[in-house]
């Protein structure tokens, strides 16, 4: 992958800075995407995009500030990070392309009431205040547990808890007014 990068700097000098950046940050890069992403080439996809934006602003690195440097790795990697697992909250799968609601030996009237239930559950689901609906998509949907969901909304495990005990509740009392 250096090879990559080193392709497209222009001097020896950016050639001699990204070669450094490259191989004393790299694993320190890959941990700190660890730590909020599980995915192994999400987390490479991660700090190759932050290794790009290294790049864009290698001009003002001074690879002697060994401290700097490596807080500015670390910075990037985090946000990157962070922006990645915004978006992949804010566009996960629909409910009905993971858990299918029609079972190939339902009758039309079992398929039209478990219909009508998915629909009257999701829409529930979506009604939710923010915080909770987070939790209870990447937990049904996505199958996060909560270590997971936890660094992906950077707060407690704890928390995650409580918000799903929270969101069952909202939603248990929410769905039996509905019948």
């Amino acid at each position: 992958m250096i090879s990559y990068y080193l392709s497209i700097v222009e001097t020896e000098d950016e050639r001699n800075k990204v070669t450094h950046i490259y191989t004393k940050y790299y694993s320190f890069m890959c941990c700190i995407a660890a730590k909020y992403l599980s995915n192994k080439s999400d987390i490479e996809d991660i700090v190759h995009d932050s290794m790009l934006k290294i790049i864009d602003r290698l001009d003002t690195i001074d690879i002697s500030a060994d401290k700097k440097l490596r807080s500015l790795c670390g910075v990037i990697v985090k946000h990157k990070a962070i922006d990645s697992t915004r978006l992949k909250k804010n566009n996960t799968e629909p409910l009905d392309e993971v858990f299918p609601v029609i079972d190939e030996g339902s009758s039309p009237e079992e398929i039209v009431i478990k219909e009508d239930t998915y629909q009257i559950i999701l829409s529930t689901i979506r009604a939710l205040e923010d915080k909770y609906k987070n939790v209870c998509i990447l937990r049904y949907v996505n199958g996060l547990n909560d270590k997971e969901i936890s660094n992906a909304l950077d707060i407690s495990e704890n928390s995650v808890r409580v918000r799903l005990y929270r969101a069952r509740s909202i939603l248990k009392k929410r769905l039996l007014n509905v019948r």
